[in-house]
């Protein structure tokens, strides 16, 4: 924009600011801020960064102005974007000078981009693994709370079994049970046990 426009600075930005801005975007190379001998030195010693400590800048002691949210990427949504009809596009073609404006421009993705897309998949990733695992934990850990209750007691056998239930007896439902020798105690996840009394009956010899 700068090569073929003349770029109108708005009065809300300070002197120093504007100075800074027109001398990066100076179409002369020669004489471009950073290109006149002096390299990177000519914009760190620039008035629009007076009282900088620049050794501060590069331990990174300096407070960043603003803190992006971690994991969003910056940039617009596809669907505000929108498609791009075949109509309005078939008819479009690169010109050789558009080619040579171009042709040193890097093609590539921006490495801090990658990491940013990076980091948000993995956090992603990692997000539904923490939720595996936790269940996971949770599940071996009622299963060890079961099994302690069973400890120190005439209990038979314990286990998790299979039973129908709802109103009409059509589902299985996983249940752990409890075999003692007068009665069935069995419970579901996030319910009170239910405790079936055994009435034992007498035999007789035949």
């Amino acid at each position: 924009m700068t090569l073929t426009m003349n770029v109108e600075l708005p009065d809300s930005f300070s002197p120093e600011l504007k100075s800074l801005l027109e001398g990066l975007l100076q179409r002369d190379v020669s004489k471009r801020l950073g290109c006149q001998g002096g390299s990177a030195l000519e914009v760190k010693e620039h008035p629009f960064f007076k009282g900088i400590d620049w050794q501060q800048v590069y331990m990174q002691k300096y407070p960043p102005p603003l803190i992006p949210p971690r994991g969003e990427v910056n940039a617009a949504d596809a669907f505000d974007i929108g498609s791009f009809d075949e109509e309005d596009t078939k008819g479009i073609k690169l010109l050789d000078s558009d080619q040579e404006l171009y042709k040193n421009f890097p093609l590539v993705i921006s490495e801090r981009w990658q990491q940013e897309v990076a980091e948000t998949v993995y956090e992603a990733v990692n997000a539904d693994t923490d939720k595996i695992e936790a269940r996971k934990r949770a599940k071996n850990k009622q299963l060890g709370h079961e099994e302690d209750y069973a400890l120190g007691k005439d209990c038979i056998m314990h286990g998790y079994m299979l039973k129908l239930g709802n109103p009409f007896l059509t589902q299985w439902q996983r249940r752990y049970f409890y075999l003692f020798p007068n009665r069935l105690e069995w419970r579901g996840e996030g319910e009170s046990r239910i405790i079936v009394e055994v009435k034992s009956r007498p035999f007789h010899r035949l």
